[in-house]
């Protein structure tokens, strides 16, 4: 059950309401929640405190043996928000469902990650550029 309810922490990395996935899973080992209740939860259906929750996360990186140089994980917690900002973007998501996912405004989202989004962009011209070469471009009518 632990590593049930740790991955839907991860899935949801904030405190939103259950989703019908993380639901499922509960109720299949024999969970029975309320809608509103929160995806941070323990076996006995209490609230988790952050401070447990990023404890639970580091030993599970340390455990994995996922760390850095100097014996340190190579990522924290709060790391996994921007890595699920930045998968949302690289798979065009759209940025207001973004932000508001975060809980940020749209102009946060771009002022955080504006290098994905130039990436992005850089990518759009070259796939762009690559159909015109290709032939594959859309006519212009002109023969």
């Amino acid at each position: 059950m632990y590593i049930i309810q740790f991955y839907c922490y991860l899935i949801q990395q904030t405190f939103f309401p259950l989703r019908l996935l993380c639901k499922q899973i509960l109720l299949k080992h024999g969970k029975q929640l309320d809608d509103q209740l929160f995806v941070f939860i323990n076996t006995f259906n209490n609230l988790l405190h952050g401070a447990a929750i990023h404890k639970m996360f580091r030993d599970t990186i340390l455990k994995a043996g996922i760390l850095n140089n100097d014996g340190e994980p190579k990522i924290t917690f709060h790391g996994l928000r921007h890595t699920h900002a930045t998968i949302l973007l690289n798979s065009g998501q759209n940025v207001k469902a973004i932000a508001q996912r975060l809980g940020n405004t749209p102009a946060m989202i771009y002022e955080i990650y504006g290098h994905v989004m130039k990436e992005l962009e850089e990518q759009s011209v070259e796939v762009f550029s690559r159909s015109l070469n290709c032939g594959t471009g859309a006519s212009s009518g002109a023969n």
